[in-house]
């Protein structure tokens, strides 16, 4: 009976280690925020991977973000190579709607460094888009 019961919780234990996502740093609500982070439309708002636009590719994962470190109610992505930082933190929640305060910077050596409010629905196709609409009260 024992050996069952032993059994049997290191089966769940391996199974809810195979159900958490791999991030640093994280803690609740940190996995919806990784969510939004890797669907989020980033051709949807401006920012710097404007210039680097290639059909078909739309997420931070797309443009080579690949690093996330998630905690509580923010997420840090980096390129692999260690050129680019983004930085996705939410603000308000009103449930079919997000406002997020987003951070994009050189990490290169550039000076380029924007932070920019931005408000997003979760579209059809899966991922988060920005909206047209102004946010007011918050700020970044």
């Amino acid at each position: 009976m024992i050996r069952t019961v032993q059994a049997l919780s290191l089966g769940i234990f391996a199974i809810s280690l195979l159900a958490a996502p791999t991030v640093a740093g994280e803690t609740s609500p940190a996995p919806e925020m990784l969510f939004i982070a890797r669907h989020l439309d980033v051709l949807s708002f401006p920012n710097s991977i404007g210039p680097r636009r290639r059909p078909g590719a739309k997420t931070l994962m797309d443009y080579g973000f690949t690093q996330f470190r998630a905690k509580a109610n923010r997420v840090e992505a980096n390129e692999d190579d260690g050129q680019w930082y983004f930085a996705i933190e939410l603000v308000a929640d009103h449930g079919d709607s997000k406002e997020l305060c987003v951070t994009d910077q050189a990490t290169n050596g550039g000076t380029y460094a924007t932070r920019s409010l931005i408000k997003v629905r979760l579209g059809a196709d899966g991922l988060f888009h920005a909206t047209n609409t102004p946010v007011e009260g918050n700020s970044c």
